[in-house]
This record gives C-alpha cells, sequence and structure tokens, in this order.
C-alpha cells in the first residue's frame, strides 16, 4: 500500500486509520499534518508523549500545540517536505520539553501530483544524544590528559611502530613533536630508533609475554635523536585479544 500517494485527504486519512494498529506499534511519534500544519491523525505514541487524547491532538497547528507560537518554526522539516517534496529529515531539540528528537517529514502527494499533507515522524533520541555528548567530553578529557600529562605516553604495535604517543614521549627523545617522532622513528622501528642493543628490545617483549595484560616496570637505556643514551623507567603492558592474539604494547616512559 503507498501512502505517499493519494487521491483525497479523506480517502489518505482512512487508509492511515487502518493502518493504525501497524503505526501504533512502530515507537515512534507519528502524526499526518495537512499544508496548513494541522494535525489530520496521530499515533498512540503522540498521544503518550503529550498526555493528550488524539481527539484532543487533531485540528490543533503543530506550532501552536508544540511550541506555543503563532507561526511555523523555521526549520521545520515538515514544512520543508511539504515545500520541496522531498523526504526531509533533521535533529531538533525542544527547549519547552529539555529532549532532543529525530523528526523526519515525508511528503504526501495527490492526484495531479502536488502535496496535499505530509507525514511527521518523530523519534526522542535525548538519551543518546546525552550519551554521545558524555562521551564526547570524556574523550576531549582524556585527550587533554594524555597531550599534557608529564610523562611519556605511548602505544606501539607489535612490529615496533608507534601507534600513538604523546608530546613528552617526544620531548623526553629529542623530538620536536609527537609528529616528528612517529614520522622518524616509523621508518624504521624503536628497536632501531631507542634501544641501545637489539638484546634489550628481546629482553623486554619477552618479560611482557611471560606478563599478558599487566603492568610492568623496567629499566633501561634509551637512545635519544641526537644519539645520546638515557636511562628511562618503562611501565608498560602487552595487549592480548581475548583468544590470546598479542595486538599492541601500552606504556608510559620517565
Amino acid at each position: 500500500m503507498n501512502i505517499q500517494r493519494a487521491d483525497s485527504l479523506s480517502e489518505l486519512i482512512e487508509r492511515v486509520r487502518s493502518l493504525e494498529p501497524f503505526l501504533d506499534s512502530l515507537g515512534d511519534i507519528v502524526s499526518l499534518v495537512d499544508p496548513g500544519m494541522r494535525y489530520l491523525w496521530a499515533s498512540a505514541s503522540m498521544e503518550a508523549s503529550l498526555a493528550l487524547l488524539r481527539s484532543e491532538i487533531v485540528g490543533r497547528e503543530c506550532f501552536r500545540l508544540h511550541h506555543a507560537v503563532s507561526s511555523v518554526c523555521p526549520h521545520c522539516p515538515v514544512r520543508e517536505a511539504m515545500s520541496t517534496g522531498q523526504v526531509v529529515e533533521k535533529e531538533l531539540y525542544s527547549k519547552e520539553r529539555k529532549k532532543h528528537f529525530l523528526t523526519r517529514g515525508i511528503p504526501v502527494f495527490g492526484p495531479d501530483g502536488r502535496v496535499i499533507a505530509a507525514f511527521e515522524v518523530t523519534r526522542d533520541i535525548t538519551d543518546m544524544k546525552t550519551r554521545h555528548l558524555e562521551t564526547e567530553a570524556k574523550e576531549r578529557y582524556f585527550r587533554y590528559l594524555f597531550e599534557n600529562a608529564p610523562v611519556g605516553i605511548f602505544q606501539i604495535s607489535m612490529d615496533g611502530k608507534y601507534i600513538a604517543a604523546n608530546a613528552r614521549q617526544a620531548l623526553i627523545l629529542g623530538y620536536e613533536s609527537p609528529e616528528e617522532l612517529m614520522e622518524v622513528v616509523n621508518r624504521t622501528s624503536v628497536k632501531e630508533a631507542h634501544y641501545s642493543s637489539s638484546e634489550s628490545r628481546e629482553d623486554v617483549l619477552k618479560n611482557l609475554m611471560e606478563h599478558p595484560n599487566l603492568w610492568t616496570t623496567r629499566e633501561t637505556e634509551f637512545r635519544r635523536r641526537d644519539g645520546l643514551l638515557i636511562d628511562v623507567q618503562l611501565h608498560h603492558r602487552m595487549v592480548f585479544s581475548p583468544e590470546g592474539e598479542m595486538l599492541h604494547i601500552d606504556g608510559y616512559m620517565e
């Protein structure tokens, strides 16, 4: 059944009513509005969301009902869908309800190809948005700690290439920036660039493999970019997958 085309509004409304059990089961807030932005039909989810009966919603203008304003909201995806004849989806925030919504406007065409109505399908994404914002805040915080830590922080692949390094790591080893450190060292490997002897690197790997996923501390000599050997203390661990595959080495350097 094509509900994006109808011979008349009355036929469209009857068709939508015949689909009420399905539309009410979707979970999303679904409604049908005319070109004047008056509700022609509303789903059970919309009744629950507004704490109003369907009969109290139908006939009312959406902008007055939701926002108590006298004209259509400037960024309304439903109005845009009706004016363009295209499906329009936007993320909106309701100051009145302090909620985030993902709203889609879907135009419905009459027999002459003109838009006679539009479906409004809205999903409350407040919880998802809140989790996303919290995750972004945590990522910014940990990025700040990583970039400004007073110790070197690094992650190295099993073949001895830098995956990540912070500014302090670069400074300790005589490089101008983490980018320069990674670019120069990764031409060969940390074994060639940092360790005073190949045995030192092999000893480190052997010790880490004997303590999978556990932090260990080791003192060793590292070579700076200028060739000077310096004593460093490594706090590091070899990270393994649940299947026992060696993934990479995480570490701190002082």
